[in-house]
C-alpha cells in the first residue's frame, strides 16, 4: 500500500521538525519560557484542530495548518538580539499550529495502518518509533551543527555561529515541514478519520 510509506514519512518529519525546535530552544537559557508557552499553545489549540477536522477532513486540516506553521515561524529567521516578546509571539503561534499535528497525525497513521490490516497495537508502536526517530536526528544529526560553527549555548558567539544556529533554529524547520506539506499533498483525499 502506497499509503504506509506517506503516513511514516508524515509522521517522522514533524517528529523531527519539533524534535529540533524543542531541543534548541533550550539552548537559549533565557528563552526557556518560550518551550513552556509552544507546549500550552499547542495543547490549548487541540480541541479547535479536532473540531476543524471532523467539518473539514484531516487532510484539509493539515493543508491549513502546516502553511500556517512555516508563515509564523519563519519570523525567527528575523529575529535579533533583545526579542524576547517577538519570540514569545512565535513560540505561541507556531504552538499553535502543532496541535494539528498532535491531533491530526496519529488519528491518520492509525486509520491507514488499520485499513492495511495491521492490529491495533503495530500503528502506535510505529508511531512511537517514528517520534523517537525524529528526537534522534535531531540530537545527534541536526543539532552537532551549530557547534561545528563555533556556537556554544550560554557564551559570547560570533555572528557565523548565531547565523548557523538561526539556520538550524528557523529555516530548517520550515524547508522540512514544507517537505512534509508536499506528502500531505501526496496522499489520497480518502485517508484519515
Amino acid at each position: 500500500m502506497v499509503v504506509f510509506p506517506l503516513l511514516f514519512s508524515l509522521t517522522t518529519g514533524p517528529a523531527v521538525v519539533w524534535q529540533l525546535l524543542a531541543v534548541l530552544v533550550l539552548l537559549f537559557s533565557a528563552y526557556r519560557l518560550g518551550i513552556i508557552m509552544f507546549l500550552v499553545c499547542a495543547g490549548i489549540s487541540v480541541p479547535g484542530w479536532a473540531r476543524l477536522n471532523r467539518r473539514i477532513g484531516p487532510r484539509s486540516v493539515l493543508l491549513i495548518a502546516m502553511p500556517l506553521a512555516v508563515a509564523r515561524f519563519v519570523g525567527a529567521a528575523f529575529l535579533g538580539p533583545g526579542s524576547a516578546l517577538a519570540f514569545a509571539a512565535v513560540c505561541v503561534a507556531s504552538g499553535a499550529t502543532l496541535g494539528a499535528d498532535m491531533v491530526i497525525l496519529p488519528a491518520m497513521f492509525s486509520v491507514a495502518l488499520t485499513q492495511a490490516g495491521l492490529s491495533a497495537s503495530q500503528p502506535f508502536g510505529l508511531w512511537s518509533f517514528a517520534g523517537k526517530l525524529g528526537l534522534a536526528l535531531a540530537a545527534f544529526v541536526i543539532l552537532p551543527v551549530p557547534q561545528t560553527f563555533g556556537f556554544t549555548p550560554g557564551a559570547q558567539n560570533t555572528d557565523a555561529a548565531l547565523r548557523t544556529l538561526t539556520v538550524a533554529y528557523a529555516v530548517l524547520p520550515c524547508v522540512l515541514k514544507l517537505c512534509v506539506l508536499a506528502i500531505v499533498l501526496a496522499l489520497p483525499r480518502r485517508t484519515g478519520a
